[in-house]
């Protein structure tokens, strides 16, 4: 049977997509436009999938599917009986792969079919391991596509894989911003198994015949469709069983019975066919871009390369040949689109609406009056139409081709050709304007926020802002600095200000945001993303201070000795610093590691006493041999390269002109003279932190730099955020109360702008540290219960509080020291509530993620005896001794070699499991990052010794791993990456009070709120930055606060009694409700009140 088939479509849960995409609105649509198998979509996202499971069922046992008949029955009675046909159900997807390889990073779609829902969520569960599903209905995955092919063979030979819109510059095979010039390069070793690829809106299969390296690919068309009436814009037609096998056996044969070609866009209507500069209106022919040298003629930047050109860089044949393995193929125009030229409406108006469904009343579905009604029978009652749709057909067009993300515009008629016909010539289009329809349709459905493509630009609305936030978004001209108080949109406004400055103008490239977290960065990243769209959210440089010095120094390593840039973390270079000074205990040596580090954080020589310069001297030949460098020296060294290369600061001086800074008030020496160094004479500054927020003296910020923007820069404006978004007003009132005693807090008034009714404030003060744990968790266990149990005694929220909807990742308890964690890990035991310890030490301070990441160093460089004795101090059968042994008896730094000269003093057992693991770590060599480790823990004698045991830290590293293909690049980053980066879902979050910086929860403990804990006074600290402590605890709280004390604790392995902290004396009473501990007299009832515990 012939049919046609638009296997490439999206759900609504999707980004930019019509909220019509529903399984009935598909069926009717499919029967509207003429199409017989529809792609579903999305099946990764849960909830699309659960609707599939709802609207659809097995069609027979052919693979397709079909809407269940009790929708089915309905939608058939409301379709023109001149459309009506079958119309079944494809399980499909389309997936984001963004991905480093061979130094460049990669960005393609792949269309991914599969066979059942069996496999469908096989994969599901496979890729959910790798990135998170439920964001978008095209997830983006860190995943080679090589590897996401792998995984999909291996779930089963009939799940297959589709490269889409192959030529699209930004997300495709052969893009020209990320892109392959070879499909090999690409899928290397499983090339074979590509048998089909998407032509995409801008190329068609004629421009495809020019390169050979296609010639065994059968080139199919679909239409992305973002909306339903966007369905069959592109589509193929088969001659087959309506069957899953017998479609694909046909795409693999190129059987030219089975598959009888394509419906195509004609492609100059595509937005990406040439070459050009949007935003200059500029649009330039392939030969034109390179007689500019790649530059815009008007603002001498480059321009977006199109499919046109990309398509002459890789042809290896002239336009006109056509390959044995070539199908038939027509070019159409979207009959709505038609009729907004012909009627001078909106595609959407009543006019074009009306006149399209008359037409398909008379003559039926779309493709049929676009391609086989007679245009005579059309002429009798719409002669003007007629001769329109004669004209799609004949190709007797005028199209401007599109480019840079700008439709093509098509003209049917010259100025005067209507007179000919019935219509008057005022209704219609001249060539060379603009079409009345582009005017009036931004959107294909009136609550559609985006009309027909995901990758329309979208431009950021200010409507959204306060007028303190949009006085910060707009400012410019001057420096300024933005005081953000906890909770005021601080993200989002930063976020606002990029995204307005580069629609104003400013080249995204030049745009420098630091940040002082991953998570930060990564938010940040997000939203730009979602906001200036991904080709121009990945253009801003987003990045912490750590990562940005990184990137200088990768990029000048010769300037400091190197030839490549590893970073050493504390906790790899301890095993080195314990082999060479085994008379220092651990202690010693982290004493003398932070004497480094401070040194370098405030730019000056490394002094020690002179018994311990062979200490530093040691610790820089061992960076030196590993050819590594510590944290610190990613901003130290970078320092250094600027202050002693004027001409490289001069670069990066031009390179970024717009700075801004994120959590400016935790800067150090080292990060100030960084900044310092980055501007230029005319630096677009912006810095946004809060002052009440310094929280890391101890690590050498120093919140002067903040209070002294003003004297950096005189003429600076200063924007204070006061509204906050966050915490109810009683948790506003009290922190605040607390923070004003601070001297150098400048007095402002914080309004909540969100009213919760479901809050408040508690103060409970328990007999011991141990009841207090005790609390906690009793308090999360009737919480997550969602029972009514909590009263909250004030004017502003009266009655019990109705079940609430929390889960055990809203609730955070935060601590000062990190002696009160035991008894709050023994109640959480005992109670059996899942919870996690985060802290801000690297992922790398857990031992055996340290063991992966000095095995990935050694797949590269073997020759690093010291990296294979602490490889092999992991595996069983190896003793101590004999590790000691091959190292200090070995003259070099190869392991085999050592194994020679130590062989008589080395078991027979030993040499064997050290060879064995060596010709394991060997033949793994070629992998990638993401399938080395995931080999390694596989493995069933050496996983158990490698893996982490928790399977949020594996799933973690596992898809931080699936974007490199480089090891070094993969262990860098991960040097970088802390312990709060990774969020495991559904636990509680024990945490201290620094590390919960950032964050917000919807319930927060703050524990030990006394003497010699807040503030901490068990040794010199300074109590204002102690003050400010407690005050960004509290404010990380949406809902409810707890602030817990105990009358007596153990610190210190003595019990002491505990006084009240001198910080709630500050507070008035009526803030909030003192709570008391009561012994319950009788056991009447289970169910308690947290008042009464």
């Amino acid at each position: 049977m012939i049919f046609t088939a638009d296997l490439h479509i999206h759900s609504r849960f999707s980004r930019a997509t019509s909220k019509q995409l529903t399984f009935p609105n598909l069926y009717r649509w499919g029967q509207l436009k003429g199409l017989n198998l529809i792609g579903t979509g999305d099946f990764t996202h849960p909830a699309w999938f659960a609707e599939i499971e709802e609207y659809l069922e097995p069609f027979a046992d052919t693979g397709l599917f079909k809407l269940k008949r009790e929708y089915a029955e309905k939608i058939d009675r409301e379709i023109p009986s001149a459309c009506r046909q079958d119309v079944y159900f494809m399980l499909t997807v389309e997936i984001s792969n963004i991905y480093k390889k061979n130094g460049r990073t990669r960005k393609l779609h792949h269309v991914v079919c599969a066979p059942d829902m069996e496999t469908v969520k096989r994969i599901q569960f496979e890729l959910g391991k790798i990135g998170n599903l439920a964001s978008d209905g095209r997830p983006i995955l860190g995943l080679d596509s090589r590897d996401m092919l792998e995984i999909l063979l291996n779930i089963s030979p009939e799940a297959y894989l589709i490269p889409a819109h192959i030529w699209t510059p930004w997300f495709s095979l052969f893009g020209s911003k990320s892109g392959f010039d070879h499909i090999e390069e690409c899928f290397e070793d499983l090339t074979p198994h590509i048998f089909a690829a998407e032509t995409g809106l801008s190329s068609d299969p004629e421009m495809n015949w020019r390169c050979s390296q296609l010639d065994g690919i059968t080139m199919i068309s679909n239409s992305d469709a973002h909306s339903p009436s966007k369905l069959a814009r592109e589509a193929n037609i088969f001659n087959t069983q309506m069957d899953y096998r017998a479609i694909f056996e046909a795409l693999k044969t190129g059987d030219k019975n089975a598959f009888l070609g394509t419906i195509e866009f004609y492609p100059e209507e595509g937005k990406y066919h040439l070459d050009g500069h949007r935003k200059c209106n500029v649009c330039l022919e392939p030969e034109e871009t390179i007689n500019n040298k790649g530059l815009c003629p008007v603002c001498k930047k480059p321009v977006t390369v199109g499919v046109m050109h990309r398509v002459n860089e890789l042809a290896d044949r002239k336009l006109g040949f056509q390959p044995p393995r070539s199908f038939p193929s027509e070019s159409l125009v979207g009959l709505e689109t038609a009729l907004s030229q012909i009627l001078g409406y909106g595609p959407t108006s009543k006019k074009v609406q009306g006149q399209y469904h008359k037409m398909m009343h008379n003559y039926g579905c779309e493709l049929e009056i676009l391609r086989s009604v007679e245009i005579e029978k059309i002429r009798k009652d719409m002669p003007l139409i007629a001769e329109g749709i004669r004209r799609v057909r004949t190709g007797e067009l005028h199209i401007e081709s599109g480019y840079d993300g700008e439709f093509g515009k098509i003209c049917l008629f010259r100025p005067g050709e209507a007179k000919n016909f019935t219509l008057q010539p005022s209704f219609l289009v001249a060539w060379g304007e603009e079409p009345q329809a582009e005017k009036l349709a931004r959107q294909e459905f009136k609550d559609v926020k985006n009309d027909n493509k995901n990758e329309q630009e979208t431009t950021p609305s200010l409507g959204g802002l306060t007028a303190q936030q949009k006085e910060a978004v707009e400012h410019s001209g001057k420096p300024l600095i933005i005081v953000a108080g906890p909770g005021t949109g601080k993200t989002k406004t930063l976020t606002s200000r990029v995204c307005h400055l580069i629609n104003n103008g400013v080249d995204p490239q030049k745009v420098l945001a630091v940040t002082f977290t991953n998570k930060a960065a990564n938010d940040l990243e997000r939203r730009l993303h979602d906001t200036l769209g991904e080709e121009v959210g990945c253009e801003v440089f987003v990045a912490t201070f750590h990562r940005f010095g990184l990137s200088i120094l990768r990029r000048h390593s010769d300037k400091i000795g190197l030839k490549r840039v590893k970073v050493c973390t504390r906790a790899e270079v301890l095993p080195y610093l314990r082999l060479h000074f085994p008379e220092l205990s651990s202690k010693e040596i982290i004493a003398r590691l932070n004497v480094i580090s401070q040194c370098k954080s405030k730019l000056e020589d490394v002094n020690f006493a002179s018994e311990d310069q062979d200490f530093y001297h040691e610790y820089c030949r061992i960076l030196q041999t590993i050819q590594a460098v510590d944290v610190d020296d990613l901003i130290y060294l970078s320092v250094k390269i600027l202050q002693e290369n004027p001409e490289i600061q001069t670069q990066y001086q031009q390179q970024f002109t717009t700075i801004l800074i994120d959590e400016y008030q935790d800067i150090n020496k080292s990060q100030y003279a960084l900044f310092r160094l980055l501007l230029g004479p005319h630096s677009d500054v912006c810095v946004i932190g809060d002052p009440d927020q310094a929280i890391y003296g101890f690590r050498g910020a120093d919140v002067g730099y903040f209070l002294q923007f003003n004297e950096d820069f005189p003429d600076a404006k200063t924007i204070f955020l006061n509204d906050n978004f966050r915490c109810p007003q009683p948790i506003i009132h009290c922190a605040q109360q607390i923070i004003a005693a601070n001297k150098s807090h400048v007095k402002r008034k914080m309004s909540a702008r969100k009213q919760q009714l479901h809050s408040g404030i508690a103060y409970y003060e328990c007999p011991s540290d141990k009841s207090e744990a005790e609390f906690v968790v009793h308090t999360v266990e009737k919480m997550i219960g969602g029972t009514s149990h909590f009263s909250i005694d004030s004017s502003r929220v009266e009655g019990d509080i109705p079940e609430l909807q929390l889960d055990f990742s809203h609730f955070a308890v935060l601590f000062r020291s990190r002696q009160q964690l035991k008894k709050l890990e023994e109640a959480f035991e005992r109670s059996g509530i899942p919870y996690r310890v985060v802290g801000q030490e690297s992922v790398l301070s857990d031992a055996k993620i340290r063991l992966v990441t000095a095995w990935l160093s050694l797949i590269k460089n073997s020759q690093q005896l010291s990296l294979w004795y602490q490889v092999l101090s992991a595996l069983p059968g190896i003793g101590k001794n004999s590790l000691v042994t091959l190292y200090q008896n070995s003259s070099g730094q190869d392991l085999m070699e050592a194994l020679e000269q130590n062989i008589k003093s080395l078991k027979n057992e030993t040499l064997s499991i050290i060879k064995d693991f060596y010709e394991f770590t060997t033949k793994i060599k070629a992998r990638s990052v993401h399938k080395k480790i995931q080999k390694l823990w596989d493995h069933k004698e050496y996983g158990g010794y490698f893996r982490p045991e928790e399977e949020a830290t594996c799933s973690y590293l596992l898809q931080m791993a699936s974007t490199y293909t480089n090891n070094d690049d993969f262990i860098n980053d991960i040097s970088l990456t802390n312990h709060e980066d990774m969020y495991p879902g559904g636990k509680v979050r024990l945490m201290t009070l620094h590390a919960a910086k950032g964050l917000e929860f919807p319930v927060v403990f703050v524990c030990g709120c006394e003497e010699s804990l807040i503030p901490y006074t068990l040794k010199d600290t300074d109590i204002e930055e102690e003050r400010r402590l407690l005050y960004v605890g509290m404010t990380r709280a949406e809902n409810f606060l707890y602030l817990t004390g105990s009358k007596s604790r153990l610190l210190n392995g003595q019990t002491k009694e505990m006084q009240s902290s001198r910080f709630l004396n500050t507070v008035k009473d009526d803030i909030y409700k003192k709570l008391e501990f009561k012994e319950r007299k009788n056991k009447k009832s289970d169910q308690m009140t947290l008042f009464d515990f």
